[in-house]
């Protein structure tokens, strides 16, 4: 018996792909693979592609519950936000045409737009998020809408939408914001150039690229075969609603062998139809943007000490991670239609069983402080501290353990340590130095990852009659969004944007925390003059004061 399974265990890798991994490491990528779902369950795709040609495909669980049909390298699966790529790659094209170029003003290709605006916009910018146009799911958002439940709303609605829009979140060019209607804008450019529905000039290019079942999804009703249904789980499997029609950012639809087929391609430099300084180009960082770990519709990173590029994608349950090892010239693939599955670890651990990842050395980290400082008391180590990203933390007294305050999040209480150390209240691995030199500042030890300060900032007088006068509504006329301000007491607020009221809370001197909103206060002689809201994608959204 034995004999009979290190005999099947040789012939295993020959039966799943091409070409073959050492037979323990095949069963190593299996038994991963299979852990990621079981019984009746969506799960996973994943191929691996080496110098070349196709390494390892595996499979686990079911693309349709219902009809109980089992995943595999036919399956259709939704990559989400992975499609930014091909949609670069895409206008990247068309520059080696001659049709546009990646400095064109995109007003160049639609006139509509920013007409106020006297900033050049480019195409580049659009594509490495820096053009500081709003992501139009964080608009909707805004106006009370969820764009995934909003029937049949397509990238006509989104350009109809950002038309109204006459301000950005920054200057083009100059900081760096994942936006998701940069790459609907570029479907447009892109379609306006070769005069040709951006759909049907993509559905060539994917066939050209011997990716016969890829193709854009802008049309809920159509039957696409072999595709994959979508499940979340809140006590049992539920089908997840996925019901617009946006391209471009998104809502590409592809399986595991037209996927491994791209990275072979991409891999050899080889193809028909693309050049391969193109091929080369589409892989690269692009100098001078704002962020450089963002190229065409890829990210830029390292992983155990390898340089990788990469993108993950997710929406509603579908979920995917393309990761490319250039130096090992490897590259994973996973799919899923799981809303319990984390793709970019997954793609991670296998990269772990492949990979030769022996002589890495992660960076290490001081996991707790050397030195406990000067004992001071709670009320001298009380006050506001700034994260690194600008969220104001409150540092409150309580007897001889401090409070920790985050708005909108649940308070946290620090228990003293020794000297000016505390740790967190049911997480003594994190601990926090209070340092009370010139510079004050606090600094969070966390093992495994590098410590953060936080400098501390200057005090600020409650100005409770500034507060108050922000009574009244408030109109945003590029969102046709209304707010409604109440003064509460002390710093506390009610506000209520298109009736979802939250508690605000000051925060620092002009600043508003307001569940996911940060509201800012630009006033004058003691009155409202304007107030800039933003959130995780949104910046300096203007709402003016409606006069009685």
């Amino acid at each position: 018996m034995k004999m009979l399974l290190q005999f099947i265990l040789i012939l295993l890798p020959l039966t799943l792909s091409p070409q073959s991994l050492a037979p323990d490491i095949q069963q190593k990528l299996n038994a991963k693979i299979d852990s990621s779902s079981s019984g009746l369950a969506p799960g996973v795709a994943v191929g691996i592609v080496q110098n070349g040609k196709v390494v390892y495909e595996g499979f686990s669980g079911y693309a349709n519950l219902e009809h109980q049909v089992k995943i595999d390298g036919k399956t259709r699966f939704n990559i989400a936000s992975c499609a930014k790529q091909f949609t670069a790659l895409t206008a990247l094209m068309l520059t080696e045409e001659k049709k546009l170029s990646l400095q064109d003003d995109i007003r160049k290709h639609l006139p509509e737009l920013y007409q106020e605006l006297d900033r050049k916009i480019t195409i580049e910018q659009l594509i490495t998020h820096s053009s500081g146009v709003r992501s139009y799911d964080n608009l909707l958002a805004l106006q009370g809408k969820t764009w995934w439940k909003i029937v049949y709303l397509n990238n006509h609605d989104v350009l109809k939408l950002l038309e109204k829009q006459r301000s950005l979140d920054f200057n083009p060019g100059t900081a760096f914001n994942y936006s998701n209607s940069n790459y609907v804008l570029l479907t447009e450019i892109v379609g306006r150039s070769v005069k040709q529905d951006f759909k049907l000039f993509s559905d060539t290019l994917f066939q050209s690229l011997n990716m016969p079942a890829t193709s854009y999804n802008n049309d809920i009703g159509v039957v696409l075969p072999n595709k994959a249904r979508p499940y979340g789980n809140w006590g049992s499997w539920i089908e997840y609603p996925y019901v617009t029609e946006v391209i471009g950012d998104g809502a590409l639809f592809s399986t595991l062998e037209d996927l491994l087929n791209w990275e072979i391609l991409l891999q050899s430099g080889k193809s028909k139809v693309l050049s391969a300084e193109l091929i080369n180009k589409s892989q690269q960082r692009i100098s001078g943007s704002a962020n450089p770990e963002y190229g065409y519709g890829l990210e830029f990173g390292a992983y155990r000490g390898m340089d990788y590029r990469y993108h993950d994608g997710s929406t509603g349950a579908f979920r995917a991670s393309m990761l490319r090892f250039p130096d090992q010239n490897t590259a994973f693939v996973v799919l899923t239609n799981s809303g319990q599955v984390n793709t970019n670890s997954l793609a991670k651990a296998c990269a772990d069983l492949v990979l030769d990842f022996t002589n890495y050395q992660a960076e290490s980290y001081l996991a707790r402080p050397k030195w406990t400082g000067k004992r001071a008391t709670p009320d001298e180590l009380a006050g506001i501290y700034q994260s690194q990203e600008g969220a104001y933390i409150h540092i409150e007294p309580d007897d001889k353990d401090l409070i920790w305050r985050l708005y909108p999040y649940n308070p946290i209480r620090l228990i003293l340590v020794e000297g000016n150390v505390y740790h967190f209240e049911g997480n003594k691995n994190v601990e926090v130095l209070f340092d009370q030199g010139k510079d004050a500042n606090f600094t969070v030890y966390n093992p495994g990852t590098k410590p953060r300060t936080h400098p501390k900032r200057p005090d600020f007088k409650l100005n409770t009659k500034l507060l108050a006068s922000l009574n009244g509504k408030y109109m945003n006329d590029e969102t046709e969004t209304g707010m409604v301000i109440e003064y509460l007491a002390a710093d506390s607020l009610s506000i209520q944007i298109n009736g979802n009221q939250q508690v605000g809370k000051l925060v620092y001197t002009d600043q508003i925390i307001a569940g996911s909103y940060s509201l800012r206060v630009d006033s004058k002689d003691g009155k409202p003059v304007t107030i800039y809201l933003g959130d995780s994608r949104l910046k300096n959204v203007a709402f003016q004061p409606i006069q009685p």
